[in-house]
């Protein structure tokens, strides 16, 4: 069971609740934060809590305005977290500054894209159309495999990368179907979250799965992943099953993990 401590250098009230932000938004990856080697877990504990800070945004606002007003206060502390200013009092930009901003100031660049493409989420869409639903979905995704791939391995090979970014586009695009059949509505509003917009591609076009790409394939390219990748891509193994409709339970997940990262594949 994960505790504070296992999230050196951060302090206890930090960690604490970055960890309880992340296990409610992304429990997917929480089960694989174990298996992040010691030194480099804070850093993967930060980078999950900032996207799912990032992605659920556009929901918490009623206006695109006031979701402009918050992206500049996070691009304004972005600054300070790989700057020389001391980072503001807020246990996302603390813990940021404290792993991936001291050890890795280029990330900074990512960071800032992963801002900007929030904020061509605040617009609301009227229509999706399901060919762009896979290009939605790396936006949605693909910063964040950056960050963990510029904070793990940042020597991957570029064809394992394009894989592993059409995979994850894959296993967002998975997590979206299972939001499309909750919805009343395939309109947009105002405070759409990333996530919505994607499960109305897959309202307006149930059959979306048979055109794209085969994940076991994919997944198959990089394969050995390196090993202190690999606990952070291992849910995306599961995008197949996401994709197909099918829910896997906690035991079978964990089984999954663990299987995972012994083989790497």
């Amino acid at each position: 069971m994960l505790r504070p401590i296992h999230f050196a250098p951060l302090g206890a009230a930090v960690a604490t609740e970055l960890m309880t932000q992340v296990e409610a938004a992304d429990p997917d990856h929480w089960l694989a934060l174990p298996y992040v080697p010691d030194d480099k877990r804070a850093g993967c504990l930060a980078i999950l809590a900032l996207t799912s800070e990032l992605r659920t945004l556009p929901g918490r606002v009623s206006d695109p305005m006031l979701g402009a007003i918050r992206l500049q206060w996070w691009r304004e502390a972005t600054a300070e977290v790989f700057g020389e200013a001391p980072p503001r009092r807020h246990p996302l930009v603390e813990a940021l500054a404290e792993t991936i901003g001291k050890r890795d100031p280029g990330a900074r660049s990512i960071v800032d894209r992963m801002i900007d493409d929030t904020a061509a989420f605040l617009e609301p869409v009227e229509t999706i159309e399901s060919e762009t639903a896979l290009d939605l979905a790396r936006v949605h995704e693909g910063a964040r495999i950056g960050l963990f791939i510029r904070w793990l391995v940042p020597d991957i090979p570029v064809v394992s990368l394009k894989a592993l970014e059409t995979l994850a586009a894959l296993y967002v695009l998975g997590g979206a179907r299972r939001w499309s059949h909750a919805m009343d509505t395939p309109a947009s509003v105002p405070h759409e979250m990333p996530m919505q917009r994607l499960a109305r591609a897959w309202a307006a076009n149930p059959d979306l799965a048979a055109s794209l790409p085969k994940p076991r394939d994919l997944w198959g390219t990089g394969t050995p992943w390196a090993q202190a990748l690999t606990p952070m891509i291992a849910p995306y193994k599961w995008a197949g099953d996401y994709l197909a409709g099918n829910d896997l339970s906690d035991l079978r997940k964990r089984a999954s993990l663990l299987i995972t990262v012994l083989r790497g594949r």
